[in-house]
């Protein structure tokens, strides 16, 4: 729809364009066509000057030619000038009779004013002028100048109304463009409205949802977590009372069922971690620079930074959830730290470059590294690639790094090579 509607507005303005060319091509034309017509009509009175200059010559044989010779002179220049005009003259706007007559017969009026040249010879060579004939030759040249001057008017007033016509269209074509476009407007504005309400009834039941999330959590973290528990008291109190006569072997069936019991618990927990994750988020100018300080803070507290080199870049001020930021770092260090190399010093880069609209960040280790077929497999919900024997942990660390990262308008990815470390990249909006 919006698409159409750009088309039918630059349509309404080549209209509007079109529209006004075409005024300023009359306005330019009919100044053209007026000269045209008063040279038709200066050609008329020129030829009847020259009957009276003629006439009074025979009075006063002592009056000047030279008058006569300038009109006769002006008069074949402005013969010429119209037959000029109309080899070029558009024939669209003209009948066959007044084609002919413009290319055919107006050319021979020539012969009246070859007429007139002969009888000014024959006066300034004290010959006799026939004054008849001269005013006959000129009477037919008015005659057929005034046919002419009546095919230029009927040719000025076909464009006048052919002009008018398409002005009259285009400005109909123009109504009717907007009245659709104001049409579709409606139509808009009604679909958005109704998209609004649908928008509203999907935050009411969004809103719905969450309370049956709420509850899903209350459940899971209390009615859930209760039967394990049961179970872990129940393998306490049997270990307690018949330890001594138990064989080995049911002894380790026992603690395998206090492992699993004590994993399903740590998978529980760390599910409703997931789900909490920007639940009661509030948007806070976070200095990245603190927060990482505070994560390698904890670390030497849990003397975890031995045999560790963790370098970190300047970082920026942003926008953004504290909580969430923290956890972001936090499992991103981590990470590196759980799947170091044990031959290796662990070394550590969080660098940051500036964008256009974010700043991405890069967390470099020289760790075990991943394949390329799983880096897309790391970040999905309780996806491991190490069994709990090499690596403990429950699969969703960077899961939740994944969500965080989008909460903030950016995305994460994975650059490694399996044996030589990996570097995680996310980006964050500024």
């Amino acid at each position: 729809m919006r698409k159409k509607n750009v088309v039918l507005t630059v349509f309404s303005v080549l209209l509007v364009v079109v529209n006004q060319f075409l005024i300023e091509y009359f306005l330019y034309n009919k100044k053209e066509d007026s000269n045209l017509i008063n040279l038709a009509g200066r050609q008329r009175m020129i030829s009847q000057k020259i009957a009276l200059e003629f006439y009074a010559l025979q009075q006063n044989n002592e009056k000047d030619v030279l008058a006569i010779e300038e009109l006769v002179n002006n008069w074949e220049i402005g013969h010429h000038q119209l037959i000029k005009f109309n080899t070029g003259i558009s024939k669209l706007l003209l009948s066959k009779g007044e084609i002919q007559f413009l290319s055919d017969d107006f050319p021979q009026l020539n012969n009246e004013i070859e007429f007139i040249k002969r009888q000014l010879i024959d006066y300034k060579a004290g010959r006799k002028v026939d004054l008849e004939n001269i005013g006959k030759n000129q009477e037919a040249f008015l005659g057929e100048m005034g046919k002419v001057i009546n095919i230029y008017t009927a040719h000025v007033d076909r464009k006048l109304w052919i002009v008018i016509f398409l002005v009259i269209l285009s400005n109909m074509i123009i109504l009717l463009v907007g009245g659709y476009m104001l049409l579709s407007l409606k139509e808009a504005l009604e679909e958005h409205k109704n998209k609004e309400l649908e928008l509203e009834k999907a935050n009411l039941t969004l809103k719905e949802k969450n309370k049956e999330l709420e509850q899903f959590n209350h459940i899971a973290s209390h009615d859930l977590k209760e039967p394990l528990r049961g179970i872990s008291n129940f393998i306490q109190i049997i270990d307690e009372d018949h330890g001594n006569s138990l064989n080995s072997e049911v002894k380790s069936y026992l603690q395998n069922i206090e492992k699993a019991s004590k994993r399903m618990e740590g998978l529980i927990t760390s599910l409703l971690v997931y789900s909490r994750i920007g639940r009661n988020r509030e948007l806070l100018i976070c200095d990245l620079n603190i927060i990482v300080k505070r994560i390698l803070g904890d670390l030497e507290d849990l003397n975890i930074q031995e045999n560790i080199s963790i370098k970190v870049d300047e970082l920026p001020v942003i926008a953004g959830y504290s909580l969430e930021l923290k956890r972001l770092f936090q499992s991103l260090i981590s990470n590196a730290i759980k799947f170091r190399k044990n031959d290796e010093k662990l070394k550590i880069e969080i660098r940051c470059q500036e964008l256009e609209s974010y700043y991405e960040f890069s967390v470099i280790d020289n760790g075990i590294g991943i394949e390329k077929r799983n880096f897309d497999k790391v970040f999905y919900i309780f996806q491991k690639l190490h069994n709990n024997k090499e690596y403990e942990g429950y699969g969703i660390g960077l899961t939740n790094c994944k969500k965080i990262v989008e909460l903030h308008g950016g995305k994460i990815w994975i650059e490694s090579v399996l044996g030589q470390g990996s570097i995680f990249k996310f980006t964050l909006k500024k």
